[in-house]
């Protein structure tokens, strides 16, 4: 999260250095040293002085509570006077504090209202939350269609918010959400947005070669692709290779390691694992679950690469 932070104020610092260049090298130098304190104080005139990416700053740092103490209703309101002249990731956080209820009171409805202006200067972010509001009936109707419409925008946006659109729009097209069922679009939309690193999109990929939609079934192409998802620490993947083993899909049969993917997963709260690991751990004797449970805090110290 503060990494996050320092390269959003960091944007502002870029943009006005050409103008302010004595706060903006001061701020940038607090703000290396993780001297939110001080990057707080060089940023309160300059919003003050109505500057909208100083006030969007200073906003971030009410917001998360880094350098200030937490005050989402102080964020909000710093928030509001960026967004008054058209600042669209304040419009966008605005948005966000209506749909949580932090710093306003919640209300679904004026937070599409947000999303929405920030949507239509081209936040991709934005464009993915009006998606989700539809697709959710978060403040309007519920409306598949309307939702593809802005995935398909913030899928051709840059960011972030790319792969995500790119896997809701996967997600439409193989459960027919506002269009025709198609897998084969299904497929292509969950690989752009796995080849950008998205675990959903790399576990539902895996899911797809597995189950020879779209595609033939391909048992060794769903291991890898439910690997990849592994890597990143998504549980559903770890149950996924944990039966493949059990099954011998795509792999030699290792009830053990079997028994280590699922122990992960369901170390992870997945429901799912803690049905299946309840199932295996009825066919091994009790030193290979000990022995699984083993590999498995190898694993996890390896956060889940190069567990086989």
């Amino acid at each position: 999260m503060m990494r996050l932070l320092c390269k959003a104020i960091n944007t502002w610092l870029f943009a006005m250095a050409a103008v302010q260049a004595g706060p903006v090298d001061d701020a940038a130098a607090a703000l290396a040293r993780r001297d939110y304190a001080t990057a707080a104080r060089i940023l309160q005139p300059l919003a003050q002085d109505g500057d909208m990416q100083a006030q969007h700053a200073l906003g971030r740092l009410f917001w998360t509570g880094a350098g200030t103490l937490q005050d989402p209703a102080e964020a909000v309101k710093w928030f509001r006077l960026a967004a008054a002249h058209g600042h669209a990731p304040s419009q966008l956080l605005i948005g966000e504090a209506y749909a949580l209820g932090k710093g306003v009171g919640r209300n679904h409805a004026e937070a599409l209202a947000w999303y929405r202006k920030a949507a239509l200067q081209g936040s991709g972010q934005a464009q993915v939350a009006m998606g989700y509001a539809y697709t959710n009936g978060q403040g309007t109707a519920q409306d598949h269609a309307e939702a593809v419409r802005w995935y398909r925008m913030a899928a051709d946006s840059e960011g972030s918010s790319k792969p995500v659109a790119q896997f809701n729009l996967g997600i439409a097209y193989q459960f027919e959400r506002g269009v025709a069922r198609d897998y084969a679009e299904a497929l292509r939309w969950y690989r752009l947005s796995a080849d950008h690193g998205f675990g959903p999109a790399q576990m539902n990929l895996g899911g797809m070669y597995a189950a020879g939609r779209g595609v033939p079934p391909d048992a060794v192409d769903a291991l890898k692709w439910y690997r990849l998802a592994a890597e990143r620490g998504y549980a559903m993947a770890h149950t996924a290779i944990g039966i493949a083993y059990w099954q011998g899909k795509g792999v030699p049969r290792d009830a053990t390691r079997g028994y280590m993917w699922v122990e992960l997963a369901a170390a992870a709260g997945d429901a799912d694992a803690l049905k299946v690991r309840g199932d295996m751990s009825k066919s091994l004797s009790p030193a290979q679950i000990e022995e699984a449970r083993r590999m498995a805090r190898i694993c996890r110290e390896r956060r889940f690469v190069a567990c086989d």
